[in-house]
């Protein structure tokens, strides 16, 4: 006894006992009748089987006639629900209308950035079909001739025996971009040296 006080003590009771107790709904069948309760004590047979048959015709039309009412109301029922979820839906037009904008924008996106790469793709192909071209073509091309050494030109002779008058004005023809002032230095030179080697 002081076993089950200490288990009771330790264990709390369960939360699911204070629910009420549910049983599950069944669906009741109607039964089908089999005789219209006409005695053949009072009637021949012949009018108890044809009685028989017009009751249980009757109760079939009536057993149609519920099944008709069964899904109509449960016809009734659905369009209410849809009507019900189309209400609700109508709440999130926005949320909605942002996220199919939201995809449409993301695979334009998408599709342009595809497009972009495959050029890309073309263009780098077409960049190393042209270097292979130009590598085959520097293999089988012939090689120009060596063009010949280019001399520089002599520089002007200077005649022998020519006063410093004359050497003035062939180097003043011949160097135009020599400057007067140079051009009177140069004669003032040669006519020292030609003064020293007189004397």
């Amino acid at each position: 006894m002081s076993d089950d006080r200490k288990k009771q003590d330790v264990i709390p009771p369960s939360s699911t006992s204070r629910l009420p107790a549910t049983t599950p709904p069944r669906p009741t069948l109607p039964s089908l009748p089999t005789s219209s309760g006409a005695s053949t004590f009072w009637n021949p047979p012949t009018e108890v089987a044809r009685r028989d048959t017009e009751f249980i015709q009757r109760h079939a039309d009536k057993l149609r006639a519920m099944t008709d009412q069964a899904a109509a109301f449960r016809q009734l029922v659905e369009e209410r629900d849809a009507l019900g979820m189309a209400i609700a839906r109508t709440r999130s037009i926005d949320e909605r209308c942002a996220h199919a904008y939201e995809r449409e924008r993301l695979a334009r996106f998408n599709e342009l950035r595809v497009l972009q790469l495959e050029h890309q793709l073309a263009e780098v192909n077409a960049k190393i079909a042209l270097a292979q071209a130009e590598r085959l073509y520097a293999q089988y091309r012939p090689e120009p001739p060596a063009a010949p050494p280019t001399q520089a030109p002599p520089p002007p002779a200077v005649p022998v025996g020519l006063s410093p008058t004359e050497i003035e004005e062939l180097v003043r023809t011949s160097l135009p971009e020599v400057s007067p002032e140079t051009l009177r230095t140069l004669s003032l030179l040669l006519q020292g040296r030609l003064a020293e080697k007189k004397s």
